[in-house]
């Protein structure tokens, strides 16, 4: 089975949301810092309302940082996201275009002016898909990834075979 297909960002950002919700640490990770400005604005006021000076101007000083994080890590995730997004496509590549070649043996997915990478189904680590997007990982934190809509729903049956025959973990 041959397809081709072009990621979009909005196909990366799938891909990245799914991952995250792959793993319990990187679910609740997005939530650290806001909870630990919560239990610093109520320590300020429990110590304020105590009297208690040292202990609201350390809870100010640790609910400032956790303020700035709770702010930065958004931001810096969105610049990451469509930076790592661009370096998808190197200057060399000549297509945004990608081709995927599934059969029993191998996948290969070719990218146009840039590279060719070619794996056994043994090197297929895990397979995770949605209505949005397919990804086959390589290791833990890298996979192929492409539109699970640029999959007929032959190609879909075929792939779901494959996958279950070569035993890789869903």
């Amino acid at each position: 089975m041959r397809f081709e297909f072009t990621v979009t960002l909005k196909d990366y950002k799938a891909a990245l949301k799914l991952h995250r919700r792959r793993k319990f640490s990187r679910r609740v990770f997005p939530w650290i810092w806001p909870s630990l400005f919560l239990i610093c604005v109520s320590a300020f006021i429990w110590a304020s309302l105590n009297k208690n000076l040292t202990v609201a101007t350390q809870a100010i000083a640790l609910g400032a940082g956790a303020l700035t994080a709770t702010l930065a890590l958004p931001i810096s995730r969105f610049i990451s996201t469509h930076r790592c997004y661009e370096r998808m496509f190197p200057p060399t590549r000549t297509s945004r275009k990608s081709t995927i070649e599934i059969d029993d043996q191998k996948i290969i997915e070719e990218n146009p002016g840039a590279e060719e990478i070619r794996l056994p189904w043994s090197g297929v680590l895990d397979f995770v898909q949605n209505e949005k997007v397919t990804m086959i990982y390589i290791n833990s934190d890298r996979f192929f990834l492409f539109p699970t809509a640029a999959l007929s729903p032959e190609q879909h049956a075929v792939l779901n075979d494959l996958v279950t025959r070569h035993g890789v973990k869903r």
